[in-house]
């Protein structure tokens, strides 16, 4: 292949690349693998990335002005890469810092990726209007998945998440929303770009409607809000800083002012019919912070985390050991394994301290600068004031001459991209990100960087290869750097595929039985990917299944156990501070009678986690199980008293004292709440029976059956309550109702009678 041809050829593989990615990603959805909306996304962003990168590589090693250039977008970059590689290496669990999980698909590795992602299309895409059609590729993509949205609110296509909040082919509503109002602003903004003509401003009007649409069904508030805050804040800006077009300025003016008005005017009729019967209104109108009280009680926590480790934070994919750690009892009602703050700037404390926040904040700081550069504006004040550690630093950095401002942009311009990273950091304060609107933010960084950027040191100020060079490139140099693409294609990218197939084969009925799915539990694990303890956590939910089924060979079953003890005692064994995996193993040998085995693992868990109820109850039983019930009793006393307004420890608490003979304190648990100790709770009256007190046991089973006298199980409960005080008659009586019931009971039933009648005790 000759010179010219093969660098035709790499250029236009790398930027066909480049805009591939924003075209492919948003639509992949692979349901082969684990997580089918993130790891599909996330594998085939690595994958053309990597591939590129390489491509790259040759090219700019073959044509001097493909090489990178400084701004201060790729100082920041570079600054914000170094911290959180120290905070990721200090992790306490740096592999899946590093990696990440098929959940999220993020970690360093992500991040890696993004940064090669930004080089290349901040070195590739050199001119303005090959930027523009870079976004109006990205735009019209926005369009297609917003009829997607479309099929989805007239039901011809299944909303992913469930309920009524769309969610595209991200299977959340939260992305696909952020998703959009990225595409509003970037419409905007190439919308009053001056070369733009009529037909192509209604084109990206009709596109910013059909955004918007879409955006308002997912009912996301904090993209919503994110959005009309962006808004306010580019017109505000219009309106303080337009001087030449007044009547642009007015205009700003007022729909910053509408904006403003209709937010306030929701707010105040959020009790009126119109807006209940919107869900997205009535939504975006019960905004209040009584409605943020677990949001607060999260970021508490991931304060309290902060202060442990202020300077580089506890590394990426790590959220899970401060909330373990500083888990508040107040959170009983909401998820339990928290692994996001659920706000950017908290995410990043935790994920890499104060330093990993200031570097993420520069990323958004240096692009603004360079939005509002301007010859004589606040960059070159900022030189002046200091201007020798300013000589110093071009020195060192060999800085070649600025660049002319090619980009010209108006204020109106300027404005729009201020609004759009406003919004979409603004909407990052109530959740977090995802690969898609992280290539889109990479991406407007990179935009600013191609345009803003200039040479810095010999090498990307240099002449082209001489010829000899560029023979012994040829021969030498580009095929190592094939070899090291390939080798990165698949180490980072093969064996995870892999497993998370294999995994979803073995979560899925295999013709040839159980054995089959066993070895392909067996193949996922063998892969020792960063994805071992999501497969190894699937293995341990799996067997309780197996062990129920009918008919399945009692060798299989213990093949079954023996594979989830062993896996999750490696997992225990590589992380053995995370308190999820500790509880996973204590309750997996709880749930098969291995009590003594069970225990130290479930003790590590309430060490790990000393606040979390949920821990409190699973070692409790223990316990009760070994039948030390004083100890059980102060176990579950301390899940109370940690939250006395959690409705599940007081009842598990009573539960407990009536197994120790404490009626006095099922008394003072029970009788103030539900006025009576007869509480119709299985547990309760389990507990009753258990000590022989069946006369509370009949006073519980009677009252369900008055709350449910339809309910065949409460006939069938109450017969054995009476079973157990020795009344035979009375029994028989309730399974006869229970049969009338529930036809499909009768054998079974009828078994219980005859043995009953026998004088035996079914």
């Amino acid at each position: 292949m000759q010179t010219n041809t093969l660098d035709k050829f790499l250029r236009y593989f790398v930027v066909g690349g480049v805009f591939l990615i924003p075209v492919i990603i948003p639509f992949i959805v692979s349901s082969t693998l684990f997580f089918p909306f993130i790891t599909g996304k996330g594998f085939t962003f690595r994958i053309i990335t990597e591939l590129i990168f390489g491509a790259w590589i040759i090219f700019s090693f073959r044509n001097a002005d493909y090489r990178p250039k400084f701004s201060w977008i790729m100082a920041a970059l570079a600054v914000f890469m170094a911290v959180i590689a120290l905070a990721d290496i200090f992790s306490l669990n740096p592999m899946k810092s590093f990696w990440s999980n098929f959940e999220r698909m993020e970690g360093y590795i992500t991040f890696l990726h993004l940064a090669a992602y930004f080089i290349v299309a901040g070195s590739m895409i050199k001119t303005e209007k090959l930027w523009h059609w870079f976004f109006n590729v990205s735009i019209a993509t926005s369009a297609v998945v917003s009829f997607y949205g479309l099929f989805q609110l007239a039901g011809k296509i299944t909303i992913n998440q469930g309920g009524v909040r769309l969610d595209g082919t991200f299977g959340n509503a939260a992305y696909l929303a952020s998703y959009m109002l990225f595409h509003i602003f970037l419409a905007l903004y190439l919308a009053f770009m001056k070369n733009n003509g009529k037909a192509a401003k209604w084109l990206y009007g009709a596109c910013i409607a059909l955004n918007f649409f879409i955006l308002y069904y997912t009912a996301t508030r904090g993209a919503l809000v994110g959005l009309v805050g962006g808004m306010v804040l580019a017109f505000v800006l219009v309106a303080v800083f337009e001087r030449k077009n007044k009547m642009l300025r007015k205009i700003a003016i007022g729909v910053s002012v509408a904006i403003v008005a209709f937010s306030l005017i929701l707010i105040s009729a959020k009790n009126s019919s119109l807006v209940k019967s919107s869900p997205t209104l009535s939504r975006l109108a019960s905004i209040s912070l009584k409605d943020a009280g677990p949001r607060f009680m999260v970021w508490g926590m991931a304060w309290d985390g902060f202060k442990e480790h202020p300077i580089l934070g506890w590394g990426q994919e790590s959220f899970n050991f401060v909330f373990n750690k500083y888990y508040n009892p107040k959170m009983y009602l909401q998820e339990q394994w928290f692994d996001r703050a659920h706000d950017v700037v908290f995410d990043w404390l935790i994920a890499g301290g104060i330093l990993g926040l200031l570097s993420y904040l520069f990323l958004f700081i240096s692009t603004l600068s360079c939005i509002w550069k301007k010859q004589g504006g606040l960059g070159d004040k900022i030189k002046k004031m200091f201007l020798p550690m300013w000589l110093f630093i071009e020195k060192k950095l060999k800085l070649g001459e600025e660049k002319v401002d090619s980009l010209n942009l108006s204020v109106i311009d300027k404005s729009l991209m201020t609004g759009l990273l406003a919004g979409y950091f603004f909407q990052n304060l109530f959740v977090f990100d995802n690969i898609v609107t992280y290539i889109l933010f990479f991406a407007v960084m990179a935009y600013f960087h191609s345009m803003r950027s200039r040479p810095f040191g010999n090498f990307s100020s240099s002449k082209n290869m001489s010829s000899g060079d560029s023979g012994s490139f040829n021969r030498l140099g580009a095929p190592l750097i094939i070899v090291g693409t390939c080798f990165v294609v698949y180490f980072f990218n093969v064996p995870p595929i892999l497993a998370g197939t294999s995994l979803i084969n073995a979560l899925e009925s295999q013709s040839a039985g159980l054995s089959q799915n066993l070895s392909y539990f067996k193949q996922a694990v063998s892969y020792n990917t960063f994805a071992h303890q999501e497969i190894r956590e699937q293995i341990l939910q799996a067997v309780p299944v197996v062990m129920n089924a009918n008919n399945v060979d009692a060798t299989i079953k213990q093949q079954f156990f023996d594979l989830g003890k062993k896996e999750m005692q490696k997992q225990i064994d590589q992380v053995p501070n995370d308190a999820r995996t500790q509880v996973f193993m204590g309750s997996y040998l709880q749930q098969f009678r291995f009590y003594d085995d069970a225990l130290p693992y479930l003790l590590k868990a309430s060490e790990l986690s000393p606040n979390k109820q949920s821990i409190l109850f699973e070692l409790g039983s223990v316990y009760l199980n070994k039948k030390d019930y004083d100890t059980a009793l102060s176990i579950f006393k301390k899940a109370f008293d940690l939250e006395p307004n959690f409705p599940e420890a007081r009842m598990v608490y009573a539960t407990g004292a009536i197994y120790a003979g404490k009626l006095d304190i099922v008394k003072s648990l029970l009788v103030p709440v539900y006025g009576s100790i007869y509480v119709p709770d299985d547990r309760i009256a389990q507990a009753f029976a258990s000590v022989g007190n069946f006369d509370a046991a009949i006073q519980i089973a009677k009252k369900k059956v008055e709350s449910k006298p339809n309910d065949y199980q409460s006939h069938v409960s109450l017969a054995a309550a009476y079973l157990g005080a020795g009344d035979r008659t009375n029994s028989v009586l309730e399974l006869q109702k229970a049969i009338a019931l529930n036809p499909s009971f009768k054998d079974q039933g009828n078994y219980f009678i005859t043995e009953i009648k026998a004088g035996r005790n079914p």
